[in-house]
């Protein structure tokens, strides 16, 4: 394991619970984690994990109801934080519940991996405990401490390199409001984006469609109105999630595709285009559901200016820095 210096401290406790409440989708073979919302990014993380390591379809689902851990649905997994620890609770099938805890510096690869590895474990303990026969006789009595274990891991073996985060396919729509100060323009417009992600990362082809057409001054003297479709391709880096906030980063290339017509010139519009590098930061905060607010600030840097004919001559755009910022609702799945 990469973190092979740290040491993860597993305490698996085994106690009654009456009553534990059965599973409402009637799925066998699959497994439920139910995480609170400081660590569902981490969560899905483990989850992935999971399913490459056994197979098994691994779900994350709503934070364990009433934040009350024991309450999830039996065979289903609590994952929830108290203070330096993780702490994992199972429902069994027969009325207790598992616990175990796991004392976990950063929510890094290591301690995806360790945690991945816990909750193999009590799931194979749990399946040792159900498959065992029912008890006819009086209830055996343990010495306290007698159902305790205490487990330290300090190392692992590196998993197989091969085996790399699987991809999901992702949809997102938005609606931005913002402000140019260079065009001296208000942003406005739909967006849409369509691509692929690897846990929070994610790689999108994006198209906007400002309301506003962008009135500009053309070094040569003019001034031109530009009316395009946005086009762009960008990578979003979103390694840590802080609760419901999300911070990123985004670079790739954006080209505008428009009409432009030259004011004075009489000549009519003219299709034009454009091609960018694009760079920006941006901070998400889930509302509710898979909306989110968001906002940005970038800057586009011209590496192809657009340009126009009048006068006989072909002119182009400026090629200046363009910074800008935005703000408005995300639809993130």
């Amino acid at each position: 394991m990469r973190s092979a210096g740290w040491a993860l401290l597993l305490g698996l406790l085994v106690c009654s619970r009456p009553g534990a409440v059965a599973r409402a989708d009637g799925e066998t073979g699959s497994l439920t984690i139910h995480p609170d919302e400081a660590l569902r990014s981490f969560a899905i993380r483990v989850a992935e994990t999971l399913e490459r390591r056994t197979g098994r379809r691994v779900r994350v689902g709503d934070a364990p109801p009433g934040g009350v851990p024991e309450a999830v649905p039996a065979g289903d997994l609590a994952l929830v934080r108290d203070g330096d620890a993780v702490v994992l609770t199972r429902a069994n099938a027969q009325g207790g519940v598992s616990r175990a805890s796991l004392t976990i510096a950063r929510l890094d690869d290591g301690a995806v991996r360790a945690t991945a590895l816990t909750i193999e474990t009590m799931e194979d303990a749990a399946a040792e405990l159900e498959s065992a026969p029912a008890s006819t006789g009086p209830a055996e009595r343990r010495a306290p401490g007698a159902n305790e274990s205490d487990w330290v891991y300090r190392a692992y073996a590196r998993e197989d390199s091969s085996r790399l985060p699987s991809a999901r396919p992702a949809f997102m729509g938005r609606f931005m409001g913002g402000y140019s100060p260079v065009d001296h323009m208000v942003l406005l417009g739909p967006g849409l984006a369509f691509g692929l992600c690897v846990r929070n990362d994610c790689f999108m082809i994006e198209m906007e469609v400002p309301l506003f057409a962008q009135s500009t001054t053309l070094p040569q003297g003019g001034r031109v109105r530009f009316r395009s479709v946005n086009l762009s391709a960008r990578i979003q880096y979103r390694p840590l999630t802080f609760g419901r906030i999300t911070p990123g980063i985004n670079a790739g290339f954006v080209t505008r595709v428009g009409s432009a017509v030259v004011a004075g010139d009489g000549g009519g519009s003219q299709s034009t285009t454009d091609l960018r590098a694009r760079i920006s930061l941006e901070l998400a905060v889930r509302l509710v559901g898979v909306v989110e607010a968001l906002a940005e600030v970038g800057s586009d840097l011209v590496i192809d200016a657009a340009s126009v004919r009048t006068e006989g001559e072909l002119r182009g755009f400026r090629s200046d820095p363009t910074p800008w910022a935005i703000a408005g609702i995300r639809i993130r799945p």
